[in-house]
């Protein structure tokens, strides 16, 4: 899918309230990283995730622990080629307190999450493909997968 012109949204329900443990598995190939902050996906800045792709070639992920502020991680410092297909895997495992991030295959970061982390805020948000708080995603996305529970 290419996201020049706009976006996916998939509209707030039950079965995308995704506090708990999640895998999200996507392909990007950005065009235009250094056009500034973009989402390639988001749900919510401050509850259950939103990815930004930075101008510096990184990916971020941020998501805010019931109770407590939101949180960013990293994933692949200057990692994410341009005009090139990377495959972002992130595994957040709130029942073993593990946050996995794996960049084409490869284990980026293997954090362990505070013990006081049981879930993530939930929001009222819609899933957005191709769009979020810092923008629209310039390049394509392919094969968006989110499951409610810890895959990998």
């Amino acid at each position: 899918i290419n996201f020049s012109n706009g976006r996916i949204t998939v509209p707030n329900n039950s079965s995308v309230n995704l506090g708990e443990d999640i895998t999200i598995s996507f392909y990007i190939k950005p065009t235009s990283i250094s056009a500034g902050r973009q989402n390639p996906l988001h749900k919510s800045y401050r509850a259950e995730f939103s990815f930004t792709q930075e101008p510096n070639n990184n990916l971020s992920h941020y998501f805010t622990p019931t109770g407590s502020n939101y949180r960013g991680y990293q994933i692949g410092r200057n990692h994410i080629k341009e005009n090139q297909w990377n495959h972002i895997l992130l595994v957040r495992d709130f029942t073993n307190k593990r946050l996995k991030y794996f960049l084409n295959g490869v284990l980026m970061t293997d954090s362990s999450l505070h013990s006081s982390y049981v879930s993530a805020e939930r929001s009222s948000d819609s899933i957005n493909i191709g769009n979020g708080y810092a923008g629209r995603y310039r390049g394509a996305i392919d094969e968006v997968k989110i499951y409610n529970r810890a895959v990998f």
